[in-house]
Formats: structure tokens, C-alpha cells, sequence
């Protein structure tokens, strides 16, 4: 769910204009497709043309209903139409968290096509939480904390303290401080903070021209901002950057029951159990409210070796990355209470105030999670809840949120995933159902009404002609649409058009897949650390091992940490 793209302006490529751009397989590495290579014919064609996909999908982000009040009723009393009462707000940031885990692209697909580059996928070994190690000290040495001295000294995660809002300096311990990702801000002004010179200091630049010879300037480069984590996607926003330092926590809850063991064990047998916790996590509360039920049952108890597998190749599926995946964008709302104080809207979350240097200072303290607001806690407090899956355009969709200096590049998120999606030249959606369908072990539920290509089409169609906006979408997209749908779109409208779903969870097709590349990238991963974790379990305190094991949700990590190492309620603190 990550939101970054170029910034580059001003940039044509010189000689190419005869170059074929468009979508060579071998020019995208660590993917692969969900069921084996796709014949031409099986193929979307939405991306045959990268500049026609562009204008058509372009014109249908437009056309989408918008990011509020698209159903009728509530599900629950109480709430508002678009809440989900069975999806808290926390596990949009869990499942931001988990695609960061499977993918890493080097380059956007909707760039990559236009510009005639390659892209891979930088997670070759998905879910082993290398979005919070990154490898490990030795590969990401920075967001590491220096126990020793040397880097196999690195046992434990650096965390940072977040700004007290008593004070406006660092929080001390008494005020439970670790509570944000490390931080370091070289801003003069921050560095001059407190001396005679500052009374002087008008501005930035004024204070970076004082004289050096007096003040040795803390860095050599300009704009020395830098947050210290494996993965800098981690700070996309203040609840995952909250959401990552909880798994920090819990690391660290974990190294100190090994104190005295070598340093390499302390990290190897930590990252062990926290790998064993998060896949219990996934499999046990996160998967269950993403997926249709019928689809979830007939993955429980799957080895890794099991053929009832579809996707049986390496690589993440394109179907998946640049498809299916891109759900965690309608899930997240317009607006979020952090704590029982205060409240943010998207745009806050994802940028504070908007101020560049000012993301980068220590979080403020009014800007503490509480983790009730986002999960299901004891304590009767209802927490956000995520949007309803519905066919609308994104709360990340908000004018201005993902301005670029690079014109090429689309506002709109929306736009991005589905462009991405058409791009990739995935399986078509048609083929994708004809071939499960065709399988000895057809996932697909039994009269799900949708399996008709016929019925399917007339839906679609009649549903870009009755509830997009009027005037973008003329009768010859909409028929090219209903035929071919970009991938995002239709697992949104197939659990939308569902009166039995609603918007509540994935509709079959979305679920198989989500469900095929998580499910059995977790039985891999389980079956090759057995060995690894035999040992693991070995060096723990028996009763401690329970604990780890017993944790198989988010409300049981969140009592973990708050057991082991207190502090997960922020202190009352104004805007």
C-alpha cells in the first residue's frame, strides 16, 4: 500500500521514441503469475496500449462514485453506512504492513511501462517480517541499537521517543517515551535550539549561513532529515509508523528474556518467535476477516506441498501485487481518532500539519495511538472501524494528497492501482475464473452467480452506467470495461454487488487470491523454520514460549507488549 512514485520533471528520454515500451515479462523479476504464465489470449487487454489504458482508466477513476455515503443502510446501529463493523481501522494498517512484507517494487508498474524500464520485487523471502528487520543488523544497520560494539552487537530495534507536549523536549521515562520510530533531524534550527544565537536566528537559511567556525555544522548534506528504520515505507503515515513500533516493542520484550546468551542468538531465536507470532496473526485474525468464508475454510490445514494449491510457481503473482492486493486503499477513511483526545483526517495522518521538516520531528505527544481506537480491546471504547469494500474512489483520493512535480505522474490512487493493474498484463478476469472452473479442485463456491461470464458482464456494465458520474463513461468504454475489468475494480464490485457480502469481506475470486498467496507463503515459511525454531524454542523459559505461542491476534500482541513492557495508553494530551 505504499503511495511513492518519481518526482522527476523535465525528463525525456532521447532517441527511444521508436522503442516498443510495454510489458516484457523478462523485465519484471520476483514476480511471477498466479496460474502459470498466460497465453496471449488469456491476457488482459486493458494494457495492449499503455497511453489508450491511461485515458480509458483515467476517464473510469473519475467516474467512480465517491469515497463517502455509497450504501443506503448501516450494518450495525449506531455507525455510518460506510463503516465495517467487522473490520477494525487497525487491520488496514496491518495489511499496509504485510504487503510491505511480500512486495518491495523497484519501480511503479504504471512508470515502468511508460518509460520502457524494467521493475522487480525486492522481497524475494516474503513475510519474514524484513519490513521490520530488513535483513538484520548486518544488511540494516541503522535501525539497529548498538548494544555492544560490534554489529552483531545490534540485538535490539532502535526505537525514539516522542515530544512531550509539557515540555516540548524529548519525553523522559517516567512519561513511558518509546513510542516512536528513531529519528534524526539535523535542522539547524533544531540544533541551535536553546543558545543566544537563536534570538537572532530569523529563518532557516539564516541559521545554516551562521558562521561554522562557531557552530560545526552535525551534518555534510542538505536537508538532513532521516528516520532510522529497515524499510522507509514505515513512515508512510502515523499509524503505521505506530503499528511498526509495537512489533518493535514486542521484539525487544522478547530479546530481554534471553539476556546473557550470545549476541547472534539473542537476535536469530527473538526474530524466530516474533516470525512465529505474526503468522499467527495473519492466518488466525487478519486472513479471517479479509476472506469470504467458503474460500477460508477450504485453505485451513493446507501444507506447504498440498495440490490443491493454484498457485504452485515463485515469485509473487502479478494478480495478486498489481491486482487484488490494491484492497487496502478502500479501506482506509477520511478521518481517524487517535487517542480520546483527538482526531485527524487522512491527509493529517499521512502528512501532519504538511510541513516537510515537521514530519520528521519526534511524534507530537497528541498524536499517541491509543490501540482501543483501532482494535478490539476490553474497555468498551468502539474503535474506528475501516470502510465497507465498495467500487468508489479511495479517501486517499483527496485532491492534492499525492501532488508530484512530475506531470506524468497520477493524482489520483485510484488511477494508479488500476493502471498498474492493466499494465502488468495479468490474467484476464474471465480466464482467471474459466480455469478455476476447469480445475480438479474448484475453489470457487458452488452457484456463486458470478461464474456466468454472461450474468457477470450485465452486472458490471449496468453498474458503470447507473452509479458511475455521468458523461465520463460513454457506451464504448463501459462495454470494453464490462468485458475486461481492471482487476482492482472488479474485486471491489463483486463484494459490493453481493447482497449475502455487502461490502463485509473479499467476494470468492478476491478472496482465492489473497488467499492462495498469503496462505501458502505462511506454510512455506512455517515448514522451512521448523529446524530453526525447535532451537528457538529451546533457549526460552517454557512458560514465556506459552506466551508467544497464545498470541494468535492483535489484541493479544497489544496485552503482550503492554505485560512485558507497559506504556500502550497514551497520556491525555491537547491538540
Amino acid at each position: 500500500m505504499s503511495h511513492s512514485g518519481s518526482s522527476h520533471v523535465g525528463i525525456e528520454p532521447k532517441g527511444l521514441t521508436s522503442c516498443p515500451h510495454g510489458f516484457d515479462p523478462a523485465a519484471f523479476s520476483g514476480f511471477s503469475y498466479l496460474l502459470g504464465p498466460p497465453a496471449a489470449a488469456q491476457r488482459s487487454k486493458l494494457g495492449n496500449d499503455p497511453a489508450a489504458a491511461h485515458q480509458l482508466l483515467a476517464a473510469l477513476s473519475k467516474a467512480l462514485p465517491g469515497a463517502g455515503n455509497y450504501w443506503p443502510a448501516a450494518l450495525d446501529g449506531g455507525l455510518t453506512h460506510d463503516d465495517n463493523p467487522g473490520i477494525p481501522s487497525g487491520y488496514t494498517y496491518l495489511l499496509q504492513l504485510v504487503a510491505h512484507d511480500l512486495v518491495q517494487t523497484t519501480v511503479p508498474f504504471w512508470a515502468a511501462a511508460q518509460l520502457g524500464l524494467g521493475s522487480r520485487n525486492m522481497r524475494s523471502s516474503p513475510l519474514l517480517l524484513d519490513t521490520l528487520y530488513g535483513g538484520g543488523p548486518n544488511t540494516a544497520p541503522t535501525a539497529y541499537r548498538m548494544m555492544g560494539y560490534t554489529t552483531a552487537d545490534r540485538t535490539h530495534l532502535r526505537i525514539g521517543r516522542f515530544r512531550s507536549a509539557t515540555t516540548g523536549m524529548m519525553a523522559q521515562s517516567e512519561e513511558c517515551p518509546f513510542r516512536d520510530l528513531a529519528r534524526i533531524n539535523l535542522d539547524a534550527m533544531d540544533y541551535l535550539r536553546g543558545s543566544d544565537d537563536l534570538k537572532a536566528c530569523d529563518s532557516l537559511e539564516h541559521c545554516r549561513n551562521l558562521d561554522t567556525a562557531k557552530h560545526v555544522q552535525p551534518a555534510n548534506f542538505d536537508d538532513p532529515f532521516v528516520t532510522c528504520v529497515a524499510d522507509p515505507r514505515s513512515d508512510d503515515n502515523l499509524v503505521l509508523a505506530q503499528l511498526v513500533v509495537l512489533f518493535a516493542r514486542a521484539h525487544e520484550a522478547i530479546v530481554a528474556q534471553l539476556t546473557g546468551a550470545r549476541p547472534e542468538a539473542m537476535f536469530g531465536f527473538a526474530q524466530l518467535a516474533m516470525q512465529r507470532l505474526y503468522h499467527a496473526i495473519i492466518e488466525h485474525d487478519l486472513l479471517p476477516r479479509l476472506l469470504h468464508p467458503d474460500i477460508l475454510a477450504s485453505l485451513r490445514d493446507r501444507s506447504a506441498n498440498d495440490e490443491c494449491w493454484l498457485w504452485r510457481t515463485e515469485g509473487a503473482p502479478l494478480e495478486f501485487t498489481h491486482g487484488v492486493f490494491r484492497i487496502g486503499h478502500a479501506m482506509v477513511r477520511s478521518d481517524y481518532r487517535l487517542n480520546a483526545a483527538n482526531a485527524l483526517d487522512i491527509g493529517r495522518v499521512l502528512k501532519g500539519d504538511g510541513s516537510w521538516a515537521d514530519l520528521h520531528y519526534p511524534l507530537r505527544e497528541s498524536w499517541l495511538i491509543e490501540w482501543a481506537q483501532f482494535f478490539d480491546l476490553p474497555g468498551g471504547v468502539t474503535p474506528n472501524f475501516a470502510r465497507r469494500f465498495s467500487p468508489t474512489q479511495s479517501a486517499l483520493d483527496v485532491a492534492g494528497l499525492f501532488q508530484s512535480n512530475d506531470p506524468e505522474q497520477p493524482a489520483s490512487l485510484s488511477l494508479r492501482d488500476m493502471l498498474s493493474a492493466a499494465l502488468a498484463r495479468t490474467w484476464s478476469v474471465d480466464a482467471l475464473i474459466d480455469r478455476m472452473l476447469a480445475h480438479t479442485v474448484n475453489p470457487l463456491p458452488p452457484g456463486w452467480a458470478w461464474c456466468n461470464a454472461g450474468k457477470r458482464r450485465a452486472a458490471i456494465g449496468d453498474w458503470l452506467s447507473t452509479r458511475c458520474k455521468a458523461g465520463e463513461l460513454d457506451d464504448a468504454k463501459i462495454e470494453v470495461l464490462a468485458v475486461d475489468p481492471p482487476l482492482p475494480l472488479f474485486v471491489l464490485l463483486e463484494a459490493a454487488l453481493d447482497d449475502k457480502i455487502a461490502g463485509r469481506h473479499l467476494g470468492p475470486l478476491g478472496s482465492v487470491i489473497v488467499g492462495e498467496v498469503i496462505g501458502r507463503s505462511i506454510a512455506r515459511q512455517r515448514q522451512q523454520l521448523a529446524a530453526a525454531e525447535c532451537a528457538a524454542w529451546a533457549a526460552f523459559d517454557p512458560e514465556f514460549w506459552s506466551e508467544i505461542e497464545a498470541i494468535k491476534a492483535m489484541p493479544d500482541l497489544i496485552a503482550f507488549v503492554q505485560r512485558q513492557a507497559g506504556c500502550e495508553t497514551p497520556p491525555t494530551a491537547g491538540t
